[in-house]
């Protein structure tokens, strides 16, 4: 019986009583200022929903795509819905159209009508079924000798649901697939008591909506002789016809079907050189239970654009299809069906493959329902033991890689270079190359390069020598930043500049901001220095209290422009100056003293309070997208910080990697800053914090 449920609706118009003001329309969607009022007042539409057992929402729907009425709940519908004249669609559903699931049924109904005026209309909306039910049982005889069974019913676009042991009987639902032909495919998994595995697999075509699949699985009492003792029998209801699904699985398995391999070796890839040629890459394979099936299968776009399809049965396969594939390089032998033994040879099609790596999957399908599959690898190599690949320069080191075209790694295998219009070649250590066998790629890394120049690159080994390729790579610019040492100072009264002009023109402080409020520099030039010499000075910077406006100001020293907004303080600073370099770090001193935090201004962490107050130094590569004043979110190209909230006595060195989250992309603009607050943007922070740094500099290569 198909499984619907009934939504009654009745749509009533009442006449307009007014004089003169009536009005009937064709359509829902009608604004005209008297027919809304009338029809708030007389011309009315009641939707009355017989009770059911399930509950529904219900929509009705305007000519225009409007939802004019919505109830999650029929039953909670006024007795009366107030509608305009006109046509319209009304939607019943229950339950969420799920991809599958237990007890998820949906139903759903829809219908279209006319309201129409001084005229009573009855209306029926039948809900339907509108995806698939399925249920799984299982006989006593599968449940006494099996300790698994299980059933994975799928729909082929994510909607899957597992019958375990103890979902026997339970109602599934899957949702009704989109591509044609809409199918569901059952896969059965069995265990027996003593641990032997069997699967099967089926798939059943035109499936639709209140289907209800009942699949019963079963031992036969009456095996045939030929394929053993066990009968699977699987009942569908479709609501007026019941289809039969009988299949023999044998319990007494023989052993699966077996490749072997002429010409390779199974266990390894099979290696062309692209000159000679002339290899072998054939498989056999024997069955014992006689083979029912024979299919290949790759995800490989050259293989599919001369006609190899992605997936062909060699049974039931296209015969046109058959013999073009066998044009290009890949036959077997025939009949397939019932045979003990069959083979796939693909050496022609391996003796004319261009360079690259191709691989194949061979899937043999037995009388009894097991399937074996081999993979072949087959790698097309250049006439060279090895060779470079490609390169990834930096400003002074680069990144190589390379691959070797033998079956294990040449002795002595490593990376030479040379700068352009030289003639001596130098090893990259080993220590800075790593081997992939699984690949046959190996990279290594060379440091101490001269930043934009270029170099020549190539494999060497031992017994082959150096490579016939050699590639070249140019190494990037490495700019540096002015008065990184902060050894250059101006001064203009009370206010010192940490660049020659007395301006903020390319390092900036807060200090015009501070002097401004009485509280001198926060940022002054030291001779306290880390590095001893005539002429260096350090910078020092120093956190104050008491400023007008700000409550506190934090000691700072960054790359940027400074220009006092009283009326909005944190736009006074702006961070970022042109830069397209791509260090990899920085480096310098600095020594700390901090101080408790006292004060937050706009009170945005009041659970600081008394907690120390750290140092901050940072670096950012930042992408501005051609702007020239600083987007409110620009791109960060990497990023590096230090930050302490313990005193440091004496000048410490560190170290701030970059961390690069686009390694492609150039940067536009960079940030270095330090400062005594790391909240100070904020107003937050502790009186009092000192900070000295000295000596930055950035690193473009990593090793000592």
């Amino acid at each position: 019986m198909k499984l619907k449920n009934i939504i009654y609706l009745m749509a009533v118009a009442m006449m307009a009583l007014f004089t003169g003001c009536a009005r009937s329309s064709s359509s829902g969607d009608s604004d005209e200022e008297g027919y809304l009022t009338l029809a708030l007042k007389k011309d009315d539409v009641s939707v009355n929903v017989k009770s059911t057992p399930l509950i529904y929402s219900v929509k009705i729907i305007s000519t225009d795509g409007s939802v004019v009425a919505s109830y999650a709940d029929h039953t909670a519908m006024p007795e009366k819905v107030k509608l305009k004249v006109g046509k319209y669609t009304v939607e019943a559903t229950h339950g969420g159209n799920v991809n599958a699931g237990f007890d998820a049924p949906y139903y759903y109904g829809k219908k279209d009508i006319s309201v129409v005026a001084n005229v009573t209309t009855n209306e029926e909306i039948v809900c339907t079924l509108a995806n698939i039910k399925v249920t799984v049982t299982y006989s006593d005889a599968i449940k006494q000798n099996f300790t698994t069974y299980d059933v994975v019913i799928n729909n082929g676009e994510n909607g899957i649901i597992t019958f375990t042991k103890a979902d026997e009987g339970r109602a599934g639902y899957l949702k009704i697939p989109t591509s044609n032909p809409k199918t569901i495919t059952w896969n059965l998994n069995l265990v027996n008591n003593q641990g032997d595995t069997y699967t099967a697999t089926r798939t059943i075509t035109g499936v639709a909506a209140r289907d209800f699949y009942k699949f019963h699985f079963d031992i036969s009492q009456t095996p045939s002789d030929n394929q053993g003792a066990f009968g699977l029998e699987i009942n569908v209801d479709e609501g007026t016809d019941e289809i039969d699904h009988s299949y023999d699985i044998n319990l007494k398995k023989k052993t699966a079907p077996v490749f072997t391999s002429e010409g390779f070796d199974l266990a390894s890839p099979v290696m062309v050189n692209e000159t000679i040629r002339g290899v072998q890459v054939k498989l056999n394979i024997a069955s014992a239970a006689t083979l029912q099936d024979l299919s290949i299968s790759h995800s490989d776009d050259y293989l599919s654009s001369i006609g190899i399809p992605c997936s062909l049965s060699f049974v039931t396969g296209d015969a046109a299809v058959i013999s073009a594939v066998a044009s290009k390089g890949i036959t077997v032998s025939s009949p397939i069906t019932d045979a003990a033994t069959a083979w796939v040879d693909m050496s022609a099609l391996a003796n004319t493959l261009p360079l690259g790596e191709y691989e194949i999957t061979v899937v043999a399908y037995d009388a009894q329902r097991q399937q074996v599959s081999q993979n072949v690898t087959i790698i097309i190599l250049p006439d060279q033991d090895h060779m470079p690949l490609s390169s990834t320069p930096w400003g002074q080191f680069a990144t190589v890689k390379g691959q070797w075209n033998t079956v294990s790694v040449p002795e002595g295998l490593v990376f030479q270079y040379r700068k352009d219009g030289e003639n001596n070649w130098t090893d990259v250590a080993a220590s800075e190359t790593s081997y992939d066998e699984s690949t046959k790629v190996f990279t290594a890394t060379i440091h101490r390069l001269s930043p934009s120049t270029k170099y020549y690159y190539r494999t060497y080994s031992t017994q082959a020598g150096g490579s016939e390729t050699e590639l070249t790579f140019t190494t990037e610019a490495t700019p540096d930043v002015a008065n990184l040492s902060f050894d250059t100072w101006s001064s203009d009264g009370n206010k010192y500049y940490p660049n020659a002009d007395k301006a903020n023109s390319f390092w900036a402080t807060g200090n015009e901001g501070t002097a401004l409020a009485g509280k001198g520099s926060t940022a002054t030039p030291s001779s306290d220095v880390a590095v001893a010499g005539d002429g260096k000075q350090a910078a020092r910077l120093v956190s104050v209290g008491g400023v007008m406006v700000a409550k506190h100001a934090a000691g700072n020293i960054y790359l940027g422009t400074y220009k006092t907004n009283l009326s909005d303080p944190r736009s006074s600073a702006v961070m970022g100056r042109p830069y397209t370099g791509r260090p990899i770090g920085m480096k310098g001193y600095y020594k700390y003293t901090t101080k408790p935090i006292t004060v937050d201004k706009d009170n945005k962490y009041p659970q600081l309070i008394g907690t120390n107050d750290k140092c901050h130094i940072y670096i950012t590569l930042e992408d501005w997208g051609g702007a020239t004043t600083r987007p409110d979110n620009p791109t960060v190209i990497a990023h590096g910080e230090l930050m302490n909230d313990q005193n440091v006595a004496s000048y410490t060195p560190f170290k701030i990697m970059l961390t690069y989250y686009d390694k492609v992309k150039r940067p536009t603009h960079i940030t270095i800053a330090a400062t005594t607050s790391y909240l100070g943007a904020d107003f937050c922070g502790g009186d009092g914090c000192e900070l000295f740094v000295d000596e930055f500099e950035l690193i473009f290569d990593d090793v000592e």
